[in-house]
Order: structure tokens, then C-alpha cells, then sequence
């Protein structure tokens, strides 16, 4: 309440954004789309109830809708998207998340849906495809401060499976202008007025300060690691996500690096890059935490909600691609040249 909703009533009743500087918490360290949004709200009824709080379940709702759409874009014939959509809306912690106000799920939605906006540029070569994509990374940017970081990181994992410099040097300025042209505004905003009372600023001055003096925190990793290992099987978290994950991957990774499906390749890339970014950033902050092992239990699962939900995507296309003749009848999928 206090770091988006409020800050949106003091924007709707001042008439700029400075005022999200006064109003609730963390001034202008967080970025402002939340508020914008809760701003829109207050001005058009006063926010009356359900009012700006449908912005959650709507969020949600476009993920399903979202990644659903891609499914049937690659091919993928019932009941596979339809089993993947039970799976996106069983997993608690997602249904949870649409229900509060919390900004990580926004931020999910924007990261899952413009990463795929981007995988179907590159695999249909569609220039609108590419612009949807970057426009989304580029909201992520202005929901969560630390969107830059996965966005940078999907983007990488996208290009690197690109295939061949020159193709490369092509995909990655279709991939990065239309995002960098969102998203490059609130960062220089952020510089300008936020940075100082920034956590994330604060964490990233005291981690380089103490890797470049020598003090690398290995036991932090290690605490993550140990924390990764349990809480990945906690159903009440993340319901049967991981054990068909792991099922699936262990059924079908083998065949998967055979037929070499590129949208099942770039979007499992994908899944570990925003995991990786997940681990990096909870990594920086141990160097400012005093109770790492606290923090983790309070916010990573919801950091990592960008990560798992589109880890869904290619769990989905591997085991849609490993039925029987019959149960998927969906046609040849593009793959990699050769």
C-alpha cells in the first residue's frame, strides 16, 4: 500500500509524479508504472473498490492468455496448452500474487510475455513481433527497478542462440532498440532522482566495493544453494511445478538436444537466465543483509516468479513433442539451420 497505492494517490492529487517523493515509501528509488496505473484509478472514481486492486488478477490473467497464445503459435495442439494453463493457475504462489499488491507479478508478466514476443520476432521474422516484445521488456523497466538485470539477461540468452555472428549482429538490434527506447527514460530518471535512496543502489556500491577488496561471500552462495535445494519442492509455494519439470526434463532433454527445437531451446535459456538473474540479485543484497536466510524465506519465491513461470514454456513444448503419435498432432516446428 504504502510503496505503490499510496504514491499513486499523492500523483493523482498533486498532478505529477514528484509527489510520489512525499507520498508512502521509498520516494522515487521505486519505479512509478504501478502508481501511474493507481493514479489512473483514483482520478477516474476515486478508486472505489475493486478499483485498482483488478490490476492483479488482469496481470495474471494476461500471462495465461499470453503464454498460451504462444503455445498455439508454435503449433501445439490440445490438450498440451490447455494442460499448461491448469499448471500456470494451480501453482499457489502465482494465484496468491494476483490477489495483492505486489509489484513482482506485474513485473513477471511484463518479462515472460515480452521474452516470447522477442522468441517469435527472431523464430517468424516479424518486425512487429520485436517491437511488442521490447515495448514490454521496457514496462518491466518501469515496474521494478532490477527488470533491467533480466532484461538484459533474456535478451543475451535470445541472442546466443541466434545462431552465427552476422545473424546475431541482425536480431540483437531488432531486439534492443525497441526495449531501450523505453526503458532507458526511467533509468535516467532513476539516476537523476531515485539512486540515492535506492536498496539496490546501496547493495551494488557495497558488493563492488567488497569484491574489489577481495571479500566474495562464498557462504552467501552457499546459504542460496541450500535454500534453492528445499524450497524448490515445496508444493504450497510452487504446487507440481518442479516435479514435472524435473519428470519431463528427465524424459525428454535427451531427445530435445536431437531434434534441436529452437523455440523450446531459447525459452528453457531463457527460464535459467532469469533464474541466474534471480541468484545474482538475492547474491548482491547478502552484501548489505543481515539475515539472509530471513530474506530469503520472505522474498525470493516471489523474485523468482518470472523464472518458474516461463520454465513452464518449454516444459510444456518438450512434453507435447515427446507424446504418442495421436494425443499431439501439431505440424514440424522451425529448427535450428542444419
Amino acid at each position: 500500500i504504502a510503496i505503490w497505492s499510496l504514491r499513486g494517490y499523492g500523483i493523482a492529487q498533486e498532478g505529477t509524479i514528484f509527489a510520489a517523493g512525499k507520498w508512502g515509501s521509498h520516494k522515487l528509488s521505486y519505479p512509478l508504472n504501478v502508481s501511474l496505473l493507481v493514479s489512473f484509478f483514483r482520478l477516474l472514481d476515486g478508486d472505489l473498490l475493486p478499483g485498482s486492486k483488478l490490476m492483479f488478477p488482469v496481470f495474471f490473467l494476461s500471462s495465461i492468455l499470453g503464454i498460451f497464445a504462444f503455445w498455439r503459435a508454435r503449433g501445439l495442439r490440445s490438450p498440451w496448452p490447455e494442460l499448461g494453463v491448469l499448471l500456470i493457475a494451480s501453482t499457489p504462489l502465482f494465484f496468491f500474487h494476483a490477489t495483492i499488491g505486489y509489484a513482482n507479478l506485474p513485473m513477471g508478466t511484463y518479462l515472460v510475455l515480452g521474452f516470447l514476443w522477442l522468441v517469435r520476432g527472431v523464430l517468424e521474422e516479424r518486425a512487429v513481433a520485436f517491437a511488442i516484445g521490447g515495448i514490454l521488456l521496457g514496462l518491466a523497466a518501469w515496474t521494478r527497478i532490477e527488470a533491467h538485470l533480466y532484461s538484459v539477461a533474456g535478451l543475451a540468452a535470445i541472442m546466443l542462440v541466434g545462431g552465427g555472428f552476422r545473424r546475431v549482429l541482425k536480431v540483437s538490434r531488432r531486439l534492443v532498440i525497441p526495449w531501450a527506447l523505453v526503458s532507458l527514460p526511467w533509468l535516467l530518471f532513476f539516476y537523476r532522482y531515485g539512486a540515492r535512496s535506492s536498496q539496490a543502489s546501496q547493495a551494488s556500491s557495497s558488493a563492488v566495493i567488497k569484491l574489489l577488496s577481495g571479500e566474495w561471500h562464498p557462504d552467501s552462495l552457499i546459504v542460496i544453494g541450500r535454500y534453492l535445494a528445499k524450497s524448490v519442492w515445496d508444493r504450497s509455494v510452487w504446487g507440481l511445478v518442479f516435479p514435472i519439470a524435473g519428470l519431463v526434463m528427465f524424459l525428454g532433454l535427451r531427445a530435445l538436444w536431437a531434434r534441436r527445437d529452437m523455440d523450446t531451446l531459447v525459452t528453457l535459456l531463457g527460464a535459467v537466465a532469469y533464474g541466474a538473474s534471480t541468484v545474482f540479485l538475492f547474491y548482491v543484497g547478502s552484501f548489505i543483509s543481515q539475515d539472509l536466510g530471513g530474506w530469503l524465506t520472505r522474498s525470493f519465491p516471489r523474485a523468482a516468479i518470472p523464472a518458474v513461470m516461463l520454465l513452464i514454456v518449454p516444459v510444456i513444448l518438450i512434453a507435447s513433442r515427446q507424446a504418442p503419435r495421436g494425443v499431439d498432432e501439431s505440424p514440424a516446428i522451425v529448427r535450428s539451420p542444419g
